[in-house]
């Protein structure tokens, strides 16, 4: 594994992370590195430790979640705002954000998926160079 197939994976992952939202045709992204989509696979799947198609996967559950991490975070804000200064007795919505964002933050915490790909590429390239 050299510096060009670690290239080849930047650039193929740079392809895929800047068409996340289509569907995703492989043979696209090795035609976008300049290698054929069997090479790339294999290299893919040696340096990163998953498959391309594991990768997008992940990714698209990972955006996914995201943009239901924050659709939690409204729900959760519009309720605390409603409810919060109504229980508390809070003239006003002072102590109701700072509530939401935190209940928000740890509901999300727990259900974001732990993909991160570019991390494991990065650590992979340190331990063998």
């Amino acid at each position: 594994m050299g510096l060009q197939d670690i290239s080849m994976i930047e650039r193929a992952i740079a392809y895929m992370e800047a068409h996340l939202d289509e569907k995703m045709d492989f043979e696209r992204v090795a035609g976008a590195v300049h290698y054929s989509k069997y090479h790339l696979h294999r290299m893919f799947t040696e340096i990163t430790g998953m498959t391309l198609h594991d990768y997008m996967l992940r990714r698209q559950m990972t955006e996914a979640a995201a943009f239901l991490s924050f659709v939690r975070t409204f729900v959760l804000l519009a309720a605390a705002i409603l409810i919060l200064p109504k229980l508390l007795g809070i003239i006003g919505v002072w102590l109701a954000v700072p509530a939401a964002e935190c209940t928000a933050c740890i509901v999300s915490g727990y259900s974001l998926p732990d993909v991160s790909p570019s991390t494991r590429l990065v650590q992979r390239c340190i331990i063998t160079v």
